[in-house]
């Protein structure tokens, strides 16, 4: 009987004993199985955040930027020059402040031919700092005409030949302009200034202004 009770106790032990191990072993597996779900479960690809689209296959210098602005610059730099070349730019309004002196002429009064040397001056230092003839010149020259009184055209008429004739004496002669203009109280340094154009711009304005 003891041995009988024996032999159970010894069936129960073992059968204890291996109840313990199986549980321990579902354990680890699924320790094992968790760990593994972790290791390799891989969160959703967001698009455009890996690698290959992030950098565009055109990423690079942008190309607008900088070619764009290294022509601008270069546009603006040739247009300087050029502008600082031809000197002043030719404009109607600077061409009728320069006829305007024509109305300040008195030929026959007191100081009538410092006057003269005076608005001759004008003209020719106004078609040496614009250059050669513009195509408008006529037609603005038609124009200051058309727009003076018949007072005023009677004096054009009567001082333009003067001071058309004193302006290409400086033209052709300074060094015997000089003492005139000096009188006159002109400063200007005619001998420096490029009168290429300037008989050409006096032709031009005596086909008008020559009635």
């Amino acid at each position: 009987m003891r041995k009988l009770f024996s032999v159970l106790t010894a069936a129960a032990v073992c059968a204890a004993l291996l109840a313990g191990c199986g549980d321990a072993g579902n354990t680890n597996d699924t320790g094992a199985d968790n760990k593994g779900g972790i290791a390799t479960a891989a969160p959703a690809a967001t698009p455009g955040t890996d690698a290959g689209d992030a950098m565009p296959d055109n990423a690079g210098p942008d190309s607008t930027a900088t070619g764009e602005t290294a022509t601008g610059e270069t546009a603006t730099g040739e247009t300087a020059g050029t502008a600082q070349a031809s000197g002043t730019a030719y404009s109607a309004e600077g061409l009728r402040k320069a006829l305007s002196g024509l109305l300040d002429v008195a030929p026959d009064a007191a100081g009538g031919s410092l006057q003269t040397a005076q608005a001759a001056a004008a003209l020719v230092e106004f078609a040496a700092d614009c250059g050669t003839e513009t195509a408008t010149l006529g037609a603005d020259a038609q124009a200051w005409l058309d727009a003076l009184t018949d007072a005023e055209r009677e004096q054009v008429k009567q001082t333009w030949a003067g001071v058309r004739d004193r302006a290409r004496a400086i033209h052709d002669d300074y060094e015997g302009s000089k003492d005139i203009l000096a009188d006159a109280g002109i400063t200007a340094d005619f001998s420096k200034l490029d009168m290429s154009g300037v008989d050409a711009f006096l032709n031009t304005v005596d086909s008008i202004l020559g009635l």
